[in-house]
């Protein structure tokens, strides 16, 4: 009897199993870069028509799994991974070309910037990217998943796993945003930031289930295929830098969960990959393949797992689902502004510029919300999509930036030689709508700079400026032969306020008044030492444009500085002079990765007379940034002009050669011939833009033979190029 009753039960137990848990479940593991492997894997398993009822995912196995989740197909999943370029999305910089002719204003600087606390200490980034550009890739790819909050009705139920970083628990995302729950199950620690969402911070899901076997188990699989791409522990050999250190922290701690994971499985697929590195994005295309081939060379345990699933009675041979259908464009019917702070929501919505009750393509609310960030007013600025009563929602996730920031900026050039400063930013500190920048410098070249700027408006507007400074340098006397045999310290002190007007992005111009004192002393030189003052006052004008793709490195867009300064009351100038001064730059692409330079400097004093000595107040040309026929302000003048034309190409990422010619004439009368005195020289040079600012090395040969070189590194620009008079 008890026999007959333990058969019983066995039955009704394989009953009760077959009717709760029936189904084929797909888990796809982490393993950063190396997930991409995943899709290789799927397109040898979408060839033999074996396709899942259900799918979890990890990471990078959450971004592959959920876009399978959507009926994608693993070829277009792989189109859609070869179209990003990856090396960009991991980049948090800003786009020069994309800011508001209010961020123009100054130059970029900085070789590390911090934010600064309430306390006024430096606060640490919470990772090395910020995952703004990510969000924008998943709004791009996952639009479409907006319809459903339920994980369980898109074509293929879906879970993916993340860590809550306060908790340190599992969290399972199974309904919600799946923008969001695929960005809080891929943020790596110290790597990307934590995701903030609905309240808890979240971290890769891999800390806590980096296989999630169980899971795919969970939710209704009675067999399991898994796909394991993370690194197994590197040995001491292997442990050779930053990011694999980091893998095997990460892994040391996940490596049982995954090892009990590996037990679960009906179909095992583990390709090693040891030749790369979680890190490894550059290589897209060869993980893809990878994924493949190990798939193809284990095709007969692939087949055996075919037959075993058809003898079951499980159906095979077609493609159960069918995908979401993309949306490219929607009309919006509200929009919503989350995680604001001190910027209102309206505001918000005016930087990002879309209306409710108008219809917009996925791709156009990318570009507003990437130009609405380029406003440099926010950490993160992105997108996403939200049913509520059948209507379609956009909500714009913010988080502002801190309003105090301090930068490190280091750097060396072959005229000033090493230069250290610091430079304090204050946004919206001291007053509404109000940018401080106070900056010193010491080494090669001596500064203190704080300029004030209230404006009033955001995009367009006037604002008005105060900046106070004081700068000391050396000037030198050069003979026949190029060497120097005089120098001269000079020492400047002054103010400059003015009132101006900024129009979005096309332009900025001000009309200012100034004063200013100048010394001269410690003569270096056979003759005696001398001392001079020079005070002057006056008024002028100014404006700028700037539409460059970048400041270091332009190759496309245009740049015009022009300003005219007037003094000519001796009751407050020791030195009467009227001066203006007009810069341009133009870059016309003309090839792939090949662009034409032409530029023109122009100055002229008008009615000036001359000062004997050195001159603190002329035209100084040569060096790195002027003529490179010249040495470092080898000349001073009164009258020049400067042409260029050139070629500038980036044959490899942030790498950029340049070759071009100049000419240059110029004199200290008060007429001249356009021919007079005129120099030329052609020049080559190569640049790197790194993370810590431009580096670049010139070579200049004149029409004499003789040849210059120049190097630069870090920010060696003027950060107050325009702010001065």
């Amino acid at each position: 009897m008890n026999r007959t009753i333990a058969i019983l039960i066995a039955v009704l137990a394989g009953i009760v199993s077959s009717l709760s848990a029936e189904g084929l479940g797909l888990a796809l593991s982490g393993g950063g870069a190396r997930g991409f492997a995943h899709i290789g894997m799927l397109k040898v398993l979408d060839e033999n028509e074996i396709y899942p009822d259900y799918i979890s995912g990890t990471s990078v196995g959450a971004i592959v799994g959920a876009l399978y989740a959507m009926g994608y197909s693993a070829r277009e999943i792989e189109e859609f991974a070869l179209s990003v370029d990856w090396s960009d999305v991991f980049e948090d910089s800003y786009q020069r070309f994309d800011l508001y002719i209010g961020q123009k204003r100054w130059a970029p600087y900085g070789n590390a910037v911090f934010n600064l606390g309430d306390n006024w200490h430096p606060k640490l980034p919470q990772g090395v990217y910020t995952g703004n550009k990510i969000n924008y890739e998943l709004f791009r790819i996952l639009s479409s998943s907006f319809v459903t909050d339920d994980f369980s009705q898109l074509p293929i139920p879906f879970a993916c796993i993340a860590t809550d970083l306060i908790t340190g628990e599992q969290k399972v995302f199974q309904n919600g945003s799946l923008l969001h729950a695929v960005r809080a199950s891929m943020s790596i620690p110290s790597i990307v930031e934590p995701h903030f969402y609905k309240g808890s911070y979240y971290i890769d899901g891999g800390i806590t289930q980096n296989f999630p076997v169980g899971q795919v188990l969970d939710m209704g699989a009675d067999t399991v295929i898994g796909l394991k791409v993370n690194s197994s522990l590197y040995d001491e050999k292997s442990l050779n830098n930053l990011i694999r250190v980091l893998e095997q922290t990460i892994n040391i701690g996940m490596t049982k969960n995954v090892n009990d994971a590996n037990d679960l499985c009906d179909l095992l697929f583990d390709p090693g990959l040891e030749e790369f590195s979680a890190g490894d994005y550059k290589h897209i295309q060869q993980l893809i393949d990878a994924g493949e081939q190990y798939a193809r060379q284990n095709l007969d345990r692939i087949l055996s797992f075919k037959e075993r699933q058809v003898g079951r009675g499980r159906e095979s041979g077609y493609r159960k689902v069918n995908k979401l259908e993309p949306v490219w464009s929607l009309k919006i019917d509200k929009i919503r502004v989350e995680g604001n702070q001190y910027i209102s929501s309206a505001k918000v919505k005016e930087y990002v510029g879309l209306d409710p009750q108008r219809t917009y393509t996925i791709g156009k609310i990318v570009q507003k919300s990437r130009s609405a960030w380029n406003s440099q007013a926010f950490e993160l600025l992105y997108p996403s999509l939200e049913k509520e009563d059948g209507e379609n929602v956009l909500v714009i996730n913010v988080r502002e930036r801190d309003r105090k920031h301090l930068a490190m900026n280091f750097s060396y050039d072959s005229s000033d030689a090493l230069v250290a400063g610091i430079v304090l930013s204050l946004n919206n500190y001291l007053m509404k709508n109000s940018i401080v920048l106070a900056e010193v410098k010491a080494g090669g070249r001596n500064e203190f700079n704080l300029d004030l700027v209230k404006n009033f408006g955001d995009l367009w507007g006037i604002y008005y400026r105060l900046f106070p400074y004081v700068n000391e340098k050396k000037l030198f006397k050069y003979d026949e032969d190029h060497y120097k045999i005089e120098s001269q310290s000079s020492l400047e002190y002054g103010i400059n306020t003015g009132i101006g007007v900024f129009a979005n992005k096309i332009a900025v111009t001000e009309a200012f008044v100034y004063t200013s004192k100048t010394n001269l002393y410690r003569n270096v030189s056979e003759n005696e030492p001398i001392n001079k003052e020079f005070v002057i006052s006056g008024f002028g004008i100014k404006g700028y444009h700037e539409s460059l793709n970048d400041f270091a490195f332009p190759m496309s867009g245009m740049r015009a500085l022009g300003k005219f300064n007037f003094s000519r009351s001796k009751k407050i100038s020791d030195y009467i002079y009227t001066r203006f001064r007009i810069k341009s730059e133009l870059y016309r692409p003309l090839l792939n990765d090949v662009s034409l330079k032409i530029s023109l400097d122009w100055g002229t004093f008008f009615d000036r007379k001359d000062i004997s000595g050195f001159d603190p107040f002329g035209f100084n040309l040569g060096g790195a940034e002027s003529y490179l026929g010249l040495f470092h302000n080898e000349v001073s003048a009164t009258d020049y002009k400067l042409y260029e034309v050139g070629l500038i190409t980036e044959p490899w990422k942030k790498i950029f050669l340049f070759t071009g010619l100049q000419g240059l004439n110029y004199t200290n009368k008060q007429t001249w011939a356009l021919g007079s005195n005129m120099k030329n020289c052609g020049y080559f040079g190569i640049g790197y833009k790194s993370v810590a600012g431009p580096m670049k090395y010139q070579l200049s040969i004149d029409q004499n033979g003789m040849l210059r070189h120049y190097l630069n590194l870090g920010w060696t620009t003027d950060i107050f190029h325009f702010s001065r008079q």
